[in-house]
């Protein structure tokens, strides 16, 4: 049917109208996301952590939600996890791929397991959940009908592999009823390239490739192929493959998009169902008060967030080493830093409506006049002095947003691109982060937050 949303790919969210609602909370429960410092209005997070009566926390390191959290429940890596009945509960991680889809092109695939039993009291995140659904009187079978163990399973089991003429989808793993007993699994028998024992052993399968073969990927088209008089794989004609758009083609012109996103009414001029340009929302354009003049604002800075060397996102940067080697300064243009007294290695403040940060600078020849770059996913240090204006210490981009969207696409988060000022910063200098020490739990303060220790601080007190 045209216009049938249900004819699009799963992936394409189907927006409603915007509308106020309230909210309340009173239990927030985070499963190792560290949203507090993966995504804007940090300001507002801080308020609504301390006002739920309880925050519970799932953790495999010592995030910034963690320390704000009420219990921390630590949970296994994907490097943990129990196969052997004699320890235990059979126990695997949530399963995760990478990146072999069922029919996603690719020549390896890897056949990875946990490589440790779980460590202390860790647990995987589907067992807690279970057990508190039973504790409710409820059977956790309906929520989870499928253990990771059987999920991880049959990951490798739905694996195919074009076999060598190119004309069909084989499985990769041989399977077999004493599997299905030595695993403890019910799948059916199947054969394959390779023994689901070998294939562990081996560590992963390659598909052999040859000179010329025809099993060669070319997007958008149907799995079937021919074989052309050259020898080269090539499209068969009545086999063309409909794209999950509602024309069942590419679109250059969307209008299905368009009315989607203008459907939410949160955009300042309705998007255009074509490629055209617009002004971002809080882009470089509204870093100037008068465009036409060149008159600039009073947040002259466009701030954008690059990842940074020392960190995957928001994980693994409470490592030392990691801090000393990349020190996680604000990077801006030289004639912006001398405009405003700043040199290398000045404690600077950024700032805005939202909030305050602190960072080193690093002025660079290489950035263009208004652009500044703080780098993503560090943990904030708060500076509490004043409660009804607090200040990150630890840099973090996410105290200068409020959480506001991309005016051009909702799913973009608006913490991307900020408008702020920077001037230098005429309180206590910042120490380097190497210098302030690791973050340890330590406890619970007297407002109810967890707090953390900064160990080798001058004054040794909780921050």
């Amino acid at each position: 049917v045209v216009g049938d949303p249900t004819k699009l790919r799963a992936n394409t969210p189907v927006y409603h109208e915007a509308r106020e609602m309230p909210v309340n909370p009173r239990i927030l429960v985070q499963t190792n996301s560290n949203f507090m410092q993966t995504r804007g209005n940090l300001s507002t997070a801080i308020k609504v952590m301390r006002a739920a009566d309880t925050c519970v926390s799932f953790e495999i390191k010592f995030s910034l939600t963690a320390q704000f959290a009420d219990i921390i429940l630590p949970v296994c890596t994907h490097w943990e996890g129990n196969d052997d009945e004699s320890w235990g509960e059979l126990s695997w991680p949530s399963p995760f791929g990478d990146g072999n889809g069922q029919k996603q092109r690719k020549d390896a695939l890897l056949a990875w397991k946990p490589l440790v039993k779980p460590m202390y009291e860790a647990r995987e995140e589907k067992r807690v959940f279970r057990e508190i659904i039973e504790r409710m009187g409820y059977n956790p079978d309906d929520a989870y009908p499928k253990s990771n163990y059987d999920q991880w399973l049959g990951y490798f089991l739905g694996m195919r592999v074009l076999n060598e003429d190119a004309t069909k989808w084989e499985p990769v793993i041989t399977w077999t009823e004493a599997d299905n007993e030595k695993y403890h699994a019910s799948y059916p028998a199947q054969e394959g390239k390779v023994a689901f024992d070998q294939f562990m052993a081996d560590g992963s399968y390659v598909v052999e490739r040859s000179e010329g073969d025809p099993r060669n990927y070319v997007g958008y088209r149907d799995d079937k192929l021919g074989i052309g008089e050259d020898g080269e794989s090539v499209v068969v004609a009545d086999t063309a493959w409909p794209r999950p758009s509602v024309s069942g083609k590419l679109e250059v012109y969307c209008q299905y998009k368009a009315d989607n996103v203008n459907r939410i009414g949160l955009n300042d001029e309705p998007i255009k169902p074509y490629a055209n340009y617009f002004v971002p929302r809080r882009g470089y354009q509204e870093t100037f008060a008068n465009w036409e003049v060149k008159e600039k604002g009073a947040y002259p800075l466009q701030a954008y967030t690059p990842h940074y060397m020392r960190r995957a996102h928001t994980c693994y940067d409470n490592m030392t080493w990691t801090q000393e080697a990349f020190r996680n300064p604000v990077f801006m243009s030289v004639e912006d830093a001398e405009a405003r007294g700043i040199k290398a290695g000045d404690t600077v403040r950024c700032f805005n409506d939202f909030g305050s940060m602190l960072r080193i600078a690093q002025p660079m020849q290489g950035y263009m006049p208004g652009v500044v770059g703080i780098p993503h996913g560090v943990h904030s240090v708060f500076d509490e002095s004043d409660p009804e204006n607090i200040i990150d210490r630890g840099g973090s981009e996410q105290m200068l947003s409020d959480g506001l969207q991309s005016n051009y696409f909702p799913q973009v988060d608006g913490y991307n691109s900020l408008l702020i000022e920077i001037e230098k910063y005429d309180g206590e200098p910042l120490v380097e982060d190497f210098e302030r020490g690791p973050f340890l739990a330590a406890g619970i303060d007297a407002e109810g937050t967890a707090a953390y220790m900064v160990p080798g601080a001058d004054n040794g007190q909780e921050a």
